[in-house]
């Protein structure tokens, strides 16, 4: 039987699949096998199980689903050349939300250590995702203005015109 490219792809995509699933539950059982050793006690494993299962479904449940609509979103309303800039920005505000969130929040803070957590987050969040939108303006314009610059053609008028055309005739 003659094997086509895409059949070759499909194997490998198959390959790597089963490749990543190894070395995914490889990594979970690290991670389980430490979690008994560093946890002897067996009330503190069930709070750290609890908690793992929660987070999933808090994912899986909330999260997700929040980040696929906000695709479809992005994809009904930025179209041509701002949706990559577009994408990007909503991408690289969400980490740094996710990132900042406990330093804006000032958890861990304790009025007898006033050297954690010296500055103003929220200040220098808002500044990075100005910054973040502001690359995505640039972004945009650019990229908009490079599709509407005008293509210098080496065409003579009479063979750019179609009405001149051969065939038609």
């Amino acid at each position: 039987m003659n094997r086509g490219a895409s059949d070759s792809t499909s194997d490998d995509f198959g390959l790597r699949v089963w490749v990543a699933i190894v070395v995914g539950f490889a990594i979970m059982g690290f991670g389980v096998r430490e979690l008994f050793r560093f946890t002897p006690q067996v009330d503190r494993r069930w709070d750290i199980a609890k908690w793992v299962i929660g987070l999933d479904l808090v994912h899986d449940l909330v999260i997700a689903p929040v980040v696929c609509l906000t695709g479809l979103a992005l994809a009904r309303v930025a179209r041509g050349r701002a949706r990559a800039p577009v994408r990007f920005g909503v991408f690289a505000s969400a980490t740094v939300a996710a990132v900042a969130f406990p330093l804006v929040r000032r958890y861990g803070t304790t009025p007898s250590n006033p050297s954690i957590q010296p500055l103003n987050y929220a200040t220098a969040t808002w500044t990075v995702l100005g910054i973040v939108w502001a690359t995505v303006l640039v972004w945009t314009l650019v990229s908009i203005g490079a599709t509407r610059r005008p293509v210098k053609s080496r065409a003579t008028p009479a063979e750019s015109d179609p009405r001149s055309s051969p065939r038609r005739r």
